[in-house]
């Protein structure tokens, strides 16, 4: 990579090619170029949580203002910082952000210009003509400084309307130049010979730059230099620039014709959207070409706008032609900063603001009203992109009026919610669903005055949630029932007992997912109100809430997370309605294959019940970049065409109705595995158990006869009644353990090891393993390097490895490893492991990868999660520290800056059946 001393070389060498009076132009106006490193801690509008680079340039000394673009500082929260050319960084706070055109404000912190060498570049909008020579100075492709040339070659192109999940700009003509640019080159000054900016880079199409004219942003900086409010007018009415031969179609007269052509205009300005509900609504219709303003020819669009800023809440006075006639109109101006989102609410992952302006001109249809969604919401009753109608029947038309009816209803309850699509005003979609609890991290509620700038700042909590309901104090558990489906008991066969959860994530741990998770589970036994569900992906949970046996919304929990198989136990309240349900039998026998079962399971909600025989049981391999999943263990496959269709969760039961298993994907969960978490559970001892932490894959008998397997063991897996001609070899396990004494030591196995014997039975398939138990150690023989060794291998205690605590740190989740990551990490650095990192967020911005350990945090080691929290407690807000981190037994070092306001540093427990309602803070309070 080329150091900054060849970068700089490189430039000079560029720039005594071009005549010597550009050279000293470029020279001066490059010190006043920086690099925008910026980020959207927050969902906004289109706008989605993100880091990413771009270009401003200093345009005021004293004030220290850089111009850049709207989408650069986005409509909702920005973080960032600015490096100019002579390596100077200044934290950057939005100024003014436009709510039409693309261009914004940012204002350098604790900035001295003439200090730091930094020259502002002078505006001179008028100096955009055709044919003149400019050159682009940005930072194209985040590289620092690069400069390209072309010559203004049109003044008048329509902005485009760009998709739906990107920033519109409206009512305003662009300038044309052929610049090569790409990503990085946003907000970059394009300057002339004088060293003038005549223009703002902002939107690339087909290798050709569009530029953003800078009268209106030299309007705006004058006014803020002299802290005076920026007014913006509108009529709810996207204008473009339509060419006048077109516009001859519609039967312009040529005396029109003649007068837009003296003004020196070639094109006319014509009504392309008129949003409903708006002052302009069945006055100006589209297509409709305008002539006159208050009597004066219109012909520039940014004086058209300019014209509405100054006659707000006035009337004006519009000639327009229409196909075949002159049509006077008179509309009143409204305030564009009134339909422009200023504040915003964020629950439960997600954000809502009212519609704005430009997502009603994309939708042509939509009226700028309503409460808009966005976001990752965490509950399938909010839908992202949708205007929110009502909750229960109750409107909520304003902010406000959400905030009272989130505040009455508590997370967990049952709610029904009406949304419409943008375009589709009259045809609502109705969600019921369950109103998930509040963990949102940072401010829950944020306020702009767009008049006096674009700072957001968190006002005062107005969304405040109680408790779920559902839950006592202490976390104990209460039934919540709604509604009932008859007698449960009339539903033939398994399906009474399987059930139907959903829960929410409270943090992601490694491999697991966010938001809200579902599925379906066995009721094993109604009496206890147990519940067998495949573990899946799952992260740090909250209350769960089942449907069982037609009665719905009874709230329950998660009493045990597997570690070494996709199983998990759930537990609710039994009622008396559910007691009459049937008692599951599990099965002792063992699946092979050309056995007859039955296979019950649900196919888009319905029931389904097939007979079918076992095609095929075969030995399946853990994916590693699974995250959380099972270990090594037993695929199964019907002689059915249900067998072929992806299930998440069926019941395979054995003619004499016992259950032999469960088939969750491509797994198999055999009835043993679930017997003996149950027979822990009756004993009272689940927080005891203990695991295995080694994993296996099968090999062929001939590959292992081949490394000297003996003739008696070889003998024993041919005659053993599986008919598997098969060992087990050790494909994965920890570095170190902790031995007998309690000190850490190397760990007995070893990757390649063929397992023969195990607490002194024959080890032939993977049934044959006892994941867990709750013995300190186990007696393993294995085939080593052509001799049989018998080795104690210690097993790991269920306290060491169930994770019921994440720290939140810059963005950042960190967690103990998980038994998984234990045995793919050689060495393991640390006990700390970064499992997600949050887009937006400064582990993003800088580049912290996810998925590493944290071994130093300036320069202190780091080893315990106890370390940890004591390294960031000590951090300043808002100031750069060194993290080191371990990425595939590689170290890395990473500069990261805190940022406490949306990213606030604390610890998330989970203690028995609750998430501790008070979050633990390390260093600034929040």
């Amino acid at each position: 990579m080329a150091s900054q001393r060849e970068r700089d070389s490189a430039i000079e060498d560029a720039l005594s090619s071009e005549p010597e009076e550009w050279q000293n132009v470029l020279n001066r106006v490059r010190t006043g170029v920086c690099q925008i490193h910026g980020s959207f801690p927050r969902s906004h509008s289109v706008v989605e949580p993100v880091s990413f680079q771009g270009t401003g340039f200093l345009v005021s000394e004293e004030k220290g203002l850089v111009l850049t673009n709207q989408h650069l500082a986005g409509p909702g929260p920005f973080a960032g910082i600015a490096i100019f050319e002579n390596n100077t960084e200044f934290n950057v706070t939005v100024e003014y952000v436009d709510c039409e055109q693309d261009f914004a404000f940012l204002r350098l912190h604790r900035c001295n210009a003439s200090y730091h060498g930094l020259k502002a570049i002078p505006l001179e909008p008028t100096a955009a003509q055709k044919g003149v020579a400019v050159r682009l100075v940005g930072n194209d492709s985040a590289m620092k400084i690069t400069i390209g040339q072309a010559v203004i070659s049109r003044l008048d192109v329509s902005a485009p309307l760009l998709p739906g999940n990107e920033i519109t700009v409206l009512n305003t003509e662009y300038i044309s130049a052929a610049f090569s640019a790409r990503g990085g080159s946003s907000g970059s000054p394009v300057v002339n010979i004088k060293g003038q900016a005549v223009a703002l880079q902002s939107i690339l199409q087909k290798n050709i730059a569009l530029l953003m004219p800078l009268f209106y942003p030299q309007k705006v900086l004058r006014l803020l230099e002299k802290g005076l409010p920026v007014y913006r007018g509108t009529l709810r009415i996207h204008w473009e620039l339509k060419p006048l031969n077109e516009c001859q179609r519609s039967r312009l007269p040529s005396t029109w014709d003649k007068k837009i052509r003296k003004d020196a205009r070639i094109n006319a300005i014509v009504a392309r959207t008129i949003v409903p509900e708006g002052p302009a609504e069945r006055k100006i219709e589209p297509d409709d070409i305008l002539l006159e303003l208050d009597d004066k020819l219109a012909t520039d669009l940014w004086k058209v706008s300019e014209y509405m800023d100054t006659h707000i809440d006035k009337e004006v006075k519009m000639k327009v032609w229409r196909f075949d006639r002159e049509v006077n109109v008179v509309c009143r101006v409204g305030d564009l900063h009134r339909i422009t989102p200023h504040y915003f609410l964020h629950y439960a992952g997600a954000i809502f603001h009212i519609l704005s302006w430009q997502l009603a001109v994309s939708n042509k249809c939509s009226p700028v009203n309503g409460i808009y969604i966005t976001g990752y919401p965490e509950s399938k009753i909010f839908t992202p992109g949708m205007i929110l109608l009502s909750i229960n029947n109750e409107p909520v038309s304003t902010l406000d009026a959400l905030s009272a009816v989130l505040g009455r209803y508590r997370g967990g309850a049952h709610v029904t919610t009406a949304q419409r699509r943008l375009n589709d005003p009259t045809n609502p979609k109705i969600t019921t669903g369950y109103l998930p609890p509040d963990y949102t991290e940072g401010p829950k509620s944020m306020i702009r005055n767009p008049v006096y700038g674009g700072k957001w700042t968190i006002c005062d909590e107005l969304l405040k949630v109680p408790a779920p309901t559902g839950s006592t104090s202490d976390g104990s558990l209460t039934r919540n029932v709604s509604s009932t489906t008859g007698d449960p008991t009339r539903r033939n066969g398994i399906f009474p007992n399987m059930v139907f959860w959903e829960c929410y994530t409270v943090a992601r741990l490694a491999g697991s997912e966010g938001g809200r998770v579902n599925g379906v589970g066995l009721l094993v036994h109604p009496g206890q109100g147990l519940v067998v569900a495949n573990r899946g992906k799952m992260g740090l949970l909250t209350e769960v809430i089942l449907t069982v046996g037609g009665i719905s919304h009874i709230k329950g929990s998660i009493i045990f997370l597997h570690e070494t198989v996709d199983l998990m136990l759930l537990q609710f309240q039994p009622s008396s309605e559910l007691s009459i349900l049937p008692a599951i039998r599990l099965s002792d026998r063992i699946v092979k294959d050309g056995d007859e079962v039955n296979y019950a399971y649900f196919h888009r909600a319905e029931e389904k019940s097939i007979s079918a025989k076992i095609d095929l049981v075969s030995e399946c391999y853990r994916q590693k970049s699974s995250g959380i999943s099972p270990f090594f263990g037993e695929q199964i496959r019907l002689d059915s065409p249900a067998s072929s269709t992806t299930h998440s969760f069926g019941v395979i039961m054995f003619k004499d109705d016992t259950v032999a298993g469960l088939k969750l994907a491509n797994y198999f969960l055999p009835a043993s595995r679930i017997e003996t978490v149950l027979s822990f559970k009756t004993a009272g001892s689940l927080g005891d158990v203990r695991y295995q932490d080694f994993d296996v894959i099968p090999i062929p008998l001939s590959d292992a006869c081949e490394r000297g397997l003996s003739a008696s063991s070889s003998n024993y897996v041919m005659a053993h009644p599986s008919a598997r001609r098969q060992l087990l070899e050790v494909s994965s396990v920890p570095s170190t353990c902790v031995g007998r004494d309690g000190e850490i030591a190397q760990h007995p196995l070893r990757k390649g090891d063929l397992i023969l014997e195990l607490n002194g039975k024959p080890v032939i398939q993977s049934l044959d393993l006892d994941h867990i138990s709750l013995q300190s150690s186990m007696s393993v023989l294995v085939f080593r390097q052509g001799i049989e060794t018998l080795l104690h291998v210690p097993t790991v205690h269920n306290s060491q490895l169930q994770i019921t605590e994440v720290v939140r740190f810059c963005g950042g989740s960190f967690q103990k490893p998980s038994l998984q990551i234990r045995m793919d990490s050689h060495p393991m650095p640390s006990e700390v492991y970064l499992s997600y990192v949050d887009l937006g967020s400064p582990a993003q911005s800088y580049r912290l990868p996810s998925n590493c350990f944290i071994c130093t945090i300036d320069k202190k080691p780091i080893f315990t999660m106890e370390e940890f929290k004591a390294a960031i407690g000590s951090i300043p807000d808002d100031m750069y520290f060194t993290v080191k981190v371990s990425v595939s037994n590689r170290l890395r070092t990473v500069s990261l800056k805190k940022n406490s306001i949306f990213f606030p540093s604390f610890s998330r427990i989970v203690t028995g059946n609750k998430v501790m309602d008070e979050t633990i803070v390390f260093g600034k309070k929040q």
